[in-house]
């Protein structure tokens, strides 16, 4: 099976229709946007600034998922040469220095899966020398080549997951910063810079870097070069670490084989002796706090630290949660998605995943919520929090639309929690009893992503949407 270029067609009058019976509305627009420069240095938000050799942009073509799988991503991505420098009001920080391979500069290309049919595209920068692009206190320790750039809205909602992150206690929670972009003098927004998932060994995953691996729970499988998958619940895997081309077939085979047995022993209830139970409870919960819908798009990422056999599965940070805070008065869909092992686990005859999730809960609860409503306090009260404002009302201006006030997103998050809080409360004591799996994840069958007008990835339950020039469905309403 492979997938295949998707190229959206044009339907007029469906469009026409919609556009009659609902009217207009504005998205991002693709066009070129002018902002003045100084009114983004006048912010707290750092400024990143891309100039790409002889002003090219990446380009990317669009694949769909073959039969039988799902989602939609892109290849054929092109890296294209440059610069980028950071500045933080009128003082230079960073400079890459001009391209030259191995010694200076930079290339940068789209990245993601559906977040890539955005008009705004997540890039990867990949720097020819390490560097901190963070700009932190200490530079070498946070060196790295790779890190990402994450268009945001601006919504504040990766900063907050990565804080609850924290305070539950996962082993890695990737650092980032929100910044204003310009790519060939043309302003993009703002993004989220962030550090990427993979093995460094002072700041990020620390596996060991002859004995280690870092794979994934992929539904986009079907797009890598290399993949694996398992007999017993037939799930597909992929490499985070080695990449795609330092693995070996033997290392291959070797994590294959140790995720095989992995599966077997959460259905005979000896999983405790594969996986490190108290990091996947811990990651769980976080998504039922957050009230993720995704759960195929969730990112499930493993680590394993050396090839002993001391060394367990271990879950060890979030990622990719731009579905938060849709599952309302119910689990994070994957709790009970069979996209995982979770409802196996919280049903097994072997109570220590289910007793490790109440214990962190147990742990966690009497300080996480009144913890976060304190640091939603400390960003809205905060330089961040007015810069964030004042690029809210710079980006409806530059790309002609209409989003929720900073001040509305806090209070959304503040309601999300102590919402939650209560749910929680009254839910996670009846985890006593056995969870039944589900036979199925819920799916949809569009071969394109559906967006609200805001660009936030759309729930299903949603009323009307609006189908643009370009294929993508756009969400109307909230």
């Amino acid at each position: 099976m492979f997938p295949y270029v998707h190229r959206p067609s044009l339907r007029v009058w469906l469009l026409s229709l919609v556009i009659a019976l609902l009217g207009t509305a504005d998205t991002w627009a693709q066009s070129e946007v002018q902002v003045n420069r100084q009114q983004l240095l006048s912010t707290s938000l750092p400024l990143v600034e891309i100039e790409s050799v002889d002003g090219e942009m990446p380009t990317c073509d669009y694949v769909t998922h073959p039969e039988g799988a799902m989602g939609e991503s892109i290849t054929n991505t092109t890296k294209v040469p440059g610069r980028v420098t950071i500045s933080v009001r009128d003082a230079l920080l960073y400079d890459s220095g001009p391209y030259v391979q191995k010694e200076s500069g930079m290339t940068f290309r789209i990245r993601g899966n559906t977040s890539a049919y955005l008009e705004r595209k997540p890039y990867k920068i990949k720097l020819q020398k390490k560097a901190d692009l963070l700009l932190r206190d200490a530079p070498q320790r946070y060196a790295d080549k790779n890190w990402l750039l994450i268009p945001t809205g601006p919504w504040i909602d990766m900063l907050v997951a990565f804080r609850l992150s924290q305070l539950v206690g996962l082993e890695w929670t990737p650092a980032m910063q929100y910044v204003n972009v310009i790519i060939n003098g043309n302003f993009q927004g703002v993004y989220a810079l962030v550090e990427q998932v993979r093995r460094n060994e002072r700041c990020r995953i620390n596996v060991d870097k002859t004995t280690g691996y870092i794979i994934e729970r992929d539904p986009y499988w079907w797009n890598e070069g290399i993949y694996f998958t398992t007999s017993e619940y037939q799930k597909e895997y992929t490499f985070k670490y080695p990449e795609e081309e330092d693995i070996t077939q033997e290392q291959i085979s070797y994590v294959s084989g140790l995720v095989r047995q992995m599966e077997q022993s959460i259905t005979d209830g000896t999983y405790d002796e594969y996986i490190d139970v108290p990091s996947w409870a811990t990651w769980l919960l976080a998504h039922d706090i957050l009230g993720t819908w995704d759960s195929g798009g969730s990112n499930i990422f493993l680590a394993k630290y050396d090839d002993t056999p001391a060394s367990l599965f271990k879950m060890v940070c979030l990622w990719d949660l731009d579905s938060m805070m849709k599952m309302n008065d119910t689990w994070a869909r994957i709790h009970t998605d069979s996209f995982f092992y979770f409802p196996q686990l919280l049903s097994s005859s072997n109570p220590a995943f289910l007793q490790a999730y109440l214990d962190k809960w147990n742990a966690v609860a009497p300080r996480l919520f009144e913890d976060m409503e304190t640091y939603l306090d400390s960003i809205s009260q905060s330089e961040f929090g007015a810069s964030i404002s004042a690029m809210k009302a710079i980006e409806e201006q530059a790309f002609h639309y209409q989003g929720s006030t900073f001040e509305q997103d806090i209070a959304d998050f503040r309601n999300w929690f102590s919402a939650r809080e209560r749910w929680l409360s009254q839910q996670i004591p009846t985890l006593q009893s056995p969870v039944a799996p589900l036979e199925a994840s819920p799916s949809f069958s569009s071969s394109t992503p559906l967006y609200d007008l805001s660009g936030r990835r759309a729930v299903l339950h949603s009323r009307a949407l609006l189908l643009q020039p370009n294929g993508k469905k756009i969400l109307l309403g909230r």
